[in-house]
């Protein structure tokens, strides 16, 4: 199994964004890749790096999420997606899971901060429990 792992340049908008994950999802899958995983809070960047994060809201995020797993499926390969997730309790940092045919299988939240993300993000409380192609079962935590 080959898995890709992204590493884009940080994007200055949803549309730079989009653009470079579309352009990944199609390079790896040329490639032969299984699996692509994105950098933590890819969308719309991890707040506090020393750069500006674009504008992101539950509009953003949605739509967002909808175009990945369209291209997922376009491209015939799962991703994994480091993204903001809007939430009452604020922004969590999540890993979404899109399988290969465009289906969302859930999402990790980051349960353990590191100090300097507390004024940007609040922890989540979830655990990935995802079934593989042969029926094995994976739990535990997700970039």
């Amino acid at each position: 199994m080959i898995i890709a792992l992204a590493s884009p340049r940080i994007a200055s908008s949803l549309d730079e964004g989009l653009d470079k994950i579309k352009q990944f999802l199609s390079e790896a899958s040329g490639r032969g890749a299984e699996i692509v995983c994105f950098p933590e809070a890819y969308l719309p960047g991890l707040r506090g790096q020393g750069f500006e994060v674009f504008p992101f809201a539950l509009t953003q995020q949605e739509l967002a999420l909808r175009a990945v797993a369209e291209w997922a499926r376009e491209c015939a390969v799962a991703t994994i997606l480091g993204m903001e997730r809007i939430t009452e309790e604020g922004r969590q940092i999540v890993a979404f899971v899109i399988d290969a045919s465009g289906q969302v299988q859930g999402y990790q939240t980051k349960n353990q901060l590191d100090p300097t993300e507390d004024r940007f993000y609040v922890p989540g409380n979830t655990q990935a429990a995802l079934r593989g192609r042969r029926g094995q079962v994976w739990r535990g935590d997700l970039p």
